[in-house]
């Protein structure tokens, strides 16, 4: 099994890609197709790993309360291969009362400008936490050392709302507009220099307030948590997300957000475009909105005998739960123990499966099947396993009451012939591809650059 690394560390292989072991590590890569058809993942590959140093603190401040769950990723301890039997439609057991809801308000004047959708998320709260800790941090670092004459700090002045919004627009404007270096936006030749940034600040106030933008005052951090740079900021941003109300239908994913500086929590996966980064969980509805994310900063996440992957799932649920939603997951969360958790608060769950899982019926994970071909099994709390032949062995978990072993029409057509799919197949593909949209249009506009 590949496994990804951390700058400067390296870490022994501790499993096998068949091992049974629930207690895997995340996977360090975000699911860039999430078509499960004959070029997907079948559920059985093992992800490459990042791998961060063993002592690790959690991330102390995610807002879920999670309960002490009596979970170790298996099935039932008396649950055998005669517990499962053939899979039947049923009727819901639990009514969706979920509904998207807007919790903020954008008219104005009969017209949407994207200034206003651009400030629920940059509140003047956002504003004010830099405005104070970039000044706060200055003023430290001035009163450490002395200011020399040839300095660039004497030009120094307090930053205000206005100072900062101009900074913010020239990052924008550089995620558009790529340079070979910053200084080029300010250059006087007329090949590399853009008058737009030109005209909002100049290159010494902004490299000044580059250098400075802080979001935390270190000296009141609890530095035990390793985002306590970023954790004010977090926080804040996380509440405007939140402002948006996902309806029945969520999905819970992984990105990769490219990063080639020295930190302790850049991970390196080698099979990726960008193998270098910060590993984001985030769950988003199914037009690709971010409703709530999580930076991974370890493997410390773990809360009382949840697994890692049981955590993640039911942290960016809280809130969403109980509601009758239906939650589209990769085979990295797909387990009877997480699916098991969900029902328990009336939430149905969807998605890929890894063959080697405990708990699951043989007699579908090892079938041997012809291309077309499809069988499952479902035991008494409605967890359905079900495995289609396509190039490949797709392997689902479901506890969706609508779906069965059975495939349907997709109105596509190959050679002449209609091709059919399980349901299960078909509304897992549906719920994944705006979230992959949602990182490729990202990724267009990055304003990340070379400092």
């Amino acid at each position: 099994m590949e496994t990804g690394r951390f700058y400067g560390r390296r870490r022994k292989e501790s499993s096998s890609d068949d091992s049974d072991d629930e207690s895997i590590e995340p996977p360090q890569h975000e699911t860039s197709s999430s078509d499960t058809d004959s070029d997907s993942d079948d559920g059985t590959n093992s992800r490459n790993e990042g791998t961060l140093d063993p002592q690790v603190h959690s991330e102390s401040s995610a807002s879920a309360v999670l309960p002490t769950v009596e979970s170790n990723g298996t099935d039932h301890p008396h649950a055998t291969e005669s517990s499962w039997h053939d899979v039947t439609a049923k009727n819901r057991g639990f009514v969706c009362t979920a509904q998207e809801q807007r919790h903020y308000t954008l008219v104005k004047d009969g017209e949407i400008e994207p200034l206003d959708v651009y400030k629920i998320f940059l509140t003047d709260e956002v504003i004010d936490l830099i405005i104070t800790e970039t000044n706060r941090y200055f003023d430290d670092t001035a009163s450490e050392s002395p200011i020399t004459r040839c300095s660039k700090m004497k030009d120094w002045k307090p930053v205000n709302a206005e100072d900062i919004k101009q900074f913010l627009g020239i990052l924008i404007v550089m995620g558009l507009n790529r340079q070979p270096e910053i200084e080029s936006y300010w250059s006087k030749n007329k090949m590399y220099g853009v008058e737009i940034v030109k005209n909002a600040m100049p290159r010494n106030k902004f490299e000044l307030i580059l250098r400075f933008l802080h979001f935390a005052d270190y000296s009141q951090a609890d530095e035990s948590d390793r985002l306590y740079k970023l954790r004010p900021l977090i926080q804040l941003l996380s509440q405007s997300f939140e402002k948006y109300t996902p309806d029945e239908n969520v999905v819970i994913d992984e990105s990769l957000v490219l990063f080639r500086g020295r930190t302790i929590l850049r991970q390196y996966i080698p099979n990726k475009k960008h193998k270098y980064g910060f590993k984001f969980y985030k769950l988003c509805s199914v037009e690709g909105y971010t409703w709530r994310f999580r930076i991974y900063t370890g493997r410390g996440e773990a809360s009382g005998n949840l697994m890692h992957s049981e955590y993640i799932t039911l942290s960016l649920m809280e809130g969403l739960l109980r509601e009758g939603r239906t939650l589209y997951v990769d085979n990295y969360y797909s387990s009877v123990a997480v699916s098991r958790l969900l029902l328990e608060k009336s939430t149905y769950v969807c998605g890929t499966l890894r063959k080697n899982r405990k708990g699951l019926p043989k007699s579908v994970t090892q079938a041997k099947l012809k291309r077309g071909e499809v069988t499952g099994k479902e035991n008494s709390e409605g967890i359905k396993v079900v495995n289609w032949k396509d190039k490949r062995n797709v392997l689902m978990m479901t506890t969706v009451p609508e779906h069965t072993a059975s495939k349907v029409k997709t109105g596509v057509k190959k050679r002449g012939t209609e091709i059919e799919k399980p349901q299960c197949i078909l509304d897992y593909n549906s719920a994944k591809k705006g979230v992959d949209y949602s990182d490729q249009m990202a990724s267009y506009y990055s304003p990340l650059c070379k400092v």
